[in-house]
């Protein structure tokens, strides 16, 4: 089971830039709360089962769909790296170019 759970910088920003967006659109905190909510709902879950996502072609690498996001992970024997955090509203393109990163 993964004990320990680690964002990339890249991961971590874009999560922000999604609450900053929503805070600023609603114009209260309270959306993103309830997503943070879910987002780590969905990690319980993947620290718990960690084929859960949809494989890629990348190794050990999966994707958790939440909602309009992509949570794009990588597990090793005890700890989680969550490469990426994506909306999926965005060009597919430059997700593809990201992911390249991680290869």
């Amino acid at each position: 089971m993964v004990k320990e759970v680690v964002w990339t910088q890249t991961a971590y920003s874009q999560k922000i830039e999604v609450y900053e967006y929503w805070n600023k659109k609603n114009g209260s905190s309270s959306f993103s709360e309830k997503l943070e909510k879910t987002i780590n709902d969905a990690i319980d879950l993947i620290k718990k089962f960690p084929q859960l996502g949809v494989k890629t072609q990348l190794k050990n690498v999966r994707i958790k769909i939440i909602k309009n996001y992509l949570l794009i992970y990588r597990v090793s024997e005890d700890t989680l790296f969550i490469l990426l955090f994506w909306d999926s509203r965005q060009n597919p393109k430059d997700l593809d170019r990201l992911i390249k990163l991680y290869q």
